[in-house]
């Protein structure tokens, strides 16, 4: 598909094993959450709010130009939660891209665009920005990555991470991210990891305003 929107979607009190779903394994991309957007170019997510959702809240992944803002995301760690589950990781928000550069795209520019994003009370990160390039397609046409204005607080692993990696010699940087107002709160409790993590695969990165508090 292409160019979906959704706009105001409130999740609250789902049980233990909302968006559990082990079974369908690693082959499908899909490890378990609330709302799920799968191989779509052209993402806009505006205005979701979760206040418990045990797996990750909102899942994007094989996507491209992805715009989410505006969201409020707490608490996807199950009561007496002490290290991350031996089945898969949790993040409250997960943006993972992309299809990769195919015909049909012509010469659209790939971006991402993430922005007003609260997140609180990770299993593991707390927002969660990948680039994984698929085999066998050819590197996409990379436009800018933008982050700003996010808040995480006690996040597990990590806070906010720009995540690059690749299945093959055709992977590309990212070049041209841009990160602004990143605030991470008391994160990285689990593991010494970071607070704010920026993939060695990125390029031309200008990061101002990045504030980190114990």
């Amino acid at each position: 598909g292409h160019d979906i929107g959704i706009r105001g979607i409130y999740i609250d009190g789902n049980g233990d094993k909302a968006g559990y779903a082990p079974e369908l394994g690693p082959s499908t991309q899909y490890r378990g959450c609330n709302v799920l957007i799968r191989f779509v170019d052209g993402v806009f997510v505006d205005d979701l709010h979760s206040e418990f959702a045990p797996n990750d809240c909102l899942y994007i992944t094989r996507c491209r130009r992805q715009w989410v803002q505006n969201c409020e995301l707490h608490r996807n760690r199950l009561p007496g939660f002490t290290g991350r589950r031996a089945d898969s990781t949790r993040n409250l928000l997960t943006c993972a891209g992309t299809l990769g550069w195919r015909p049909e795209f012509g010469d659209r520019s790939d971006y991402f665009v993430i922005q007003n994003i609260q997140a609180e009370d990770s299993e593991d990160l707390g927002v969660c920005i990948q680039f994984i390039q698929e085999p066998g397609v050819q590197a996409v046409i990379s436009g800018p990555v933008i982050i700003r204005d996010i808040t995480t607080r006690r996040s597990a692993t990590y806070g906010t991470a720009i995540e690059i990696s690749g299945t093959g010699a055709n992977q590309n940087e990212r070049d041209c991210v841009i990160i602004s107002g990143i605030t991470s709160i008391g994160d990285s409790w689990l593991a010494p990891l970071a607070s704010i993590l920026i993939s060695q695969s990125s390029i031309s990165v200008i990061a101002s305003d990045l504030i980190i508090k114990d």
